[in-house]
């Protein structure tokens, strides 16, 4: 539900907007590696595979990128994927902001905390779940154990995400 206000006071427009959600409370991974690198994570929430296969392999023959894992966000489209390629924040920043379709939501709250994060459980429409590895170039310089944090975060609930209508 969105509730908003405007008036004019004194020759001032004032403007005030309130968004009432559901939320979930759901549990990530971060990118940030114990040694202060990063490993490479992306976002997509267009809903057709090709395209993000496509722009995938793309960045990897830019970048000779090791394998990339894809995974399905949630039954209704979009993907997450990640690649254990240990490089600089400004490194991986660089490489996924120059991968085609990329949400830019996603980029800006990354920018914002020095860090990506990826989802990994349930926000109403179920968990994300694998998809397939796509064979890259060479061997990854990082994996799992070198992740140095996860996170519990709140997110806009998928389900239904309007409590009523207004």
């Amino acid at each position: 539900m969105n509730l908003s206000l405007k008036r004019t006071i004194f020759g001032h427009k004032a403007f005030v907007s309130v968004q009432i959600r559901r939320i979930a409370k759901v549990r990530g991974i971060n990118s940030n590696l114990k040694d202060g690198k990063h490993i490479l994570m992306w976002e997509w929430d267009i809903t057709e595979r090709q395209p993000v296969e496509d722009a995938i392999k793309v960045a990897q023959a830019r970048w000779g990128l090791p394998d990339v894992y894809l995974v399905s966000s949630h039954p209704a489209g979009g993907f997450h994927a990640y690649c254990f390629k240990a490089v600089t924040f400004t490194s991986a920043l660089h490489i996924v902001s120059g991968t085609a379709w990329i949400d830019p939501a996603y980029l800006r709250m990354s920018c914002i905390r020095q860090h990506m994060t990826l989802r990994l459980t349930d926000k109403g429409q179920g968990p994300p779940s694998y998809v397939d590895i796509l064979p890259g170039y060479g061997q990854p310089t990082a994996n799992y154990t070198d992740l140095a944090s996860w996170v519990e975060y709140e997110t806009y609930a998928k389900k239904s995400g309007i409590l009523f209508k207004p």
